[in-house]
């Protein structure tokens, strides 16, 4: 994995032919990057470690759902359709729609 010494988070260059994310890169990801983070900064046993995703497919499925519970990450899935409420710069700044 490539990372950034001096970085906060680890910096993955990882890519899909078809340029979406896949179970096998998210995997590698949790496994590598998250775990890195997760080590680096020495999170307490007394506090959970919460990581919110959205409803992609990939980021639900069993081998997910096992990794982030080995190293006692609670998963949450925002529903469906919320993007325009709990991601306003997506919708107005960032909106692909507009990008002719």
């Amino acid at each position: 994995m490539e990372y950034m010494k001096n970085s906060v988070f680890p910096i993955m260059l990882r890519y899909n032919e078809t340029g979406y994310n896949t179970e096998k890169i998210f995997l590698e990801w949790i496994q590598q990057g998250l775990k890195l983070f997760y080590d680096k900064n020495k999170i307490s046993n007394k506090k959970k470690l919460v990581f919110i995703v959205d409803d992609a497919t990939f980021h639900s499925t069993e081998n997910i759902i096992k990794a982030c519970s080995e190293m006692d990450i609670e998963l949450i899935t925002l529903p469906g359709g919320t993007t325009s409420v709990l991601q306003p710069l997506d919708v107005v700044i960032i909106n692909p729609s507009r990008i002719t």
